[in-house]
């Protein structure tokens, strides 16, 4: 599906792995221009490396006021313009298949603490019975960012198999 995104101008936040990267890398194949922002500059390198397309890389904390002003202004230097701003949905993601997933289950040392025990007993708890992946939360950020998805405003997508309609 062509999503009409071609020439028009992103910026993706936490884009140097996991569903930044993923989102920047759906919406860089659609023809979408993106500014990848992140903290760290080597991990951040190798992303923008790995896009397809046109791709600038911005070392930032996000958090930080004066350096979201500069992410903007980057990003405006660059191409011109920011055309892609999805801010008024929210994507709530369940349980992603990510590096982030181990952090949050770990000792915080960088070494894999979840066993394939534990993910299997984890993705009992999701319906569709199994974890995301981070392009299943991609998808849906592309389809919100493009013409397709402007007439949706003011929703929130549980991109989550299942599990939160599994609890209520």
């Amino acid at each position: 599906m062509d999503l009409s995104l071609a020439g028009k101008a992103a910026i993706i936040g936490g884009a140097s792995q996991g569903i930044g990267f993923a989102i920047a890398r759906v919406l860089a194949a659609e023809g979408a221009r993106v500014a990848m922002v992140a903290r760290r500059r080597e991990p951040l390198d190798a992303a923008v490396g790995k896009i397809e397309g046109e791709a600038c890389a911005i070392y930032a904390d996000i958090r930080k006021a004066d350096d979201c002003a500069r992410i903007v202004a980057s990003a405006v230097d660059r191409f011109g313009r920011v055309d892609i701003k999805i801010t008024v949905n929210t994507i709530c993601p369940g349980r992603i298949a990510t590096g982030r997933l181990d952090k949050g289950f770990g000792a915080g040392d960088g070494k894999p603490q979840i066993d394939e025990l534990a993910l299997t007993e984890m993705a009992k708890t999701i319906p569709i019975g199994r974890l995301g992946t981070p392009q299943e939360i991609a998808g849906p950020v592309a389809l919100l960012a493009s013409p397709w998805g402007a007439y949706i405003t003011g929703s929130t997508f549980h991109v989550d198999g299942g599990r939160h309609a599994a609890l209520a």
